[in-house]
């Protein structure tokens, strides 16, 4: 069989035209996978950013909240020992403030009943004194 120089640039064109559609395939396949990798490692380093960023607020939330907690704690238990220093102190003015009442109560009571002996001594020597002097009470 004899080729033409038209069969044969046929051919030829035919041939160059499949080669290169071959490469361009390959090239957009290679870029295509280069693309893919470099939007998988992106994808990737986003994540790794966002859950490192994640971990950190978890971390400083975290702590603000001890801090917070440790704080609340030392206020309430310095409003727990000044309400006691207080309460032991108005105990303390109460018993004394008692005391002097009582001890006041006391005097007073043994007075009255000085008094009274002495009151019952007096009218015991005027009465023996009007006896003396013969008057009858």
């Amino acid at each position: 069989m004899r080729y033409s120089v038209a069969d044969l640039t046929e051919s030829r064109i035919a041939a160059v035209y499949t080669a290169a559609e071959s490469r361009i395939a390959a090239v957009y396949t290679a870029a295509e996978s280069r693309i893919a990798a470099v939007y998988t490692a992106a994808e990737s380093r986003i994540a790794a950013v966002y859950t490192a960023a994640e971990s950190r607020i978890a971390a400083v939330y975290t702590a603000a909240e001890s801090r917070i907690a440790a704080v609340y704690t030392a206020a309430e238990s310095r409003i727990a020992a000044v309400y006691t220093a207080a309460e032991s102190r108005i105990a303390a003015v109460y018993t004394a403030a008692e005391s002097r009442i009582a001890a006041v109560y006391t005097a007073a009571e043994s007075r009255i009943a000085a008094a009274a002996v002495s009151e019952e001594a007096a009218d015991t020597q005027i009465y023996k004194v009007h006896l003396h002097n013969g008057v009858h009470l």
